[in-house]
């Protein structure tokens, strides 16, 4: 399990490096769980917009999916089926 610390983090999940990130953890709140859209999405405008001022108040976990924004790429196609996404 990942420390509800703030920060930025990288989480193995089946093989590949995932970016997560922590902000608002003085708040200690129930995270709330950012997961961007997509296909092929990432947070990098919310994390500079709303995200802070979600913080202010509520402790946000931004996750970015395998091969989206700052998590790692697997090689072959075959590993962006449903069950490894989820």
């Amino acid at each position: 399990m990942m420390p509800l610390v703030n920060g930025e983090y990288s989480i193995m999940l089946n093989g590949i490096s995932h970016w997560v990130k922590v902000d608002g953890d003085e708040n200690n709140t129930v995270p709330l769980i950012l997961i961007h859209g997509g296909p092929g999405g990432n947070h990098y405008t919310f994390e500079r917009t709303a995200g802070p001022l979600l913080s202010k108040k509520r402790t946000v976990v931004y996750y970015e999916q395998r091969g989206c924004g700052r998590s790692e790429k697997p090689d072959w196609d075959e590993d962006y089926t449903i069950d490894l996404l989820i």
